[in-house]
């Protein structure tokens, strides 16, 4: 088995950390986009999350904000969405 880093270990952890207590999925993302952004340098990160159908997704997004961050309140089917061929 390949040797892990500890920072590495140390860095995924901090992820899951800064997971952990949120109840809200757009708030639990933007505090582990923190975190990945150790890892992964970034301006803005988005997140689409699929319904368990796969038939409405909801957007969320870190840094600035664009008018995806309304699909996490509104969600939109699937099939309508730019990102379709990605989530299919």
């Amino acid at each position: 088995m390949a040797e892990v880093s500890l920072v590495l270990i140390d860095r995924l952890l901090a992820i899951s950390r800064a997971l952990a207590g949120h109840i809200d999925p757009g708030t639990a993302f933007r505090a582990t986009a923190i975190e990945i952004g150790s890892l992964i340098p970034h301006d803005h990160m988005d997140l689409a999350v699929l319904s368990h159908d796969g038939r409405r997704h909801a957007c969320y997004e870190a840094g600035f904000h664009t008018s995806w961050s309304e699909l996490a309140q509104h969600p939109l089917p699937t099939e309508v969405s730019p990102i379709r061929s990605v989530l299919w």
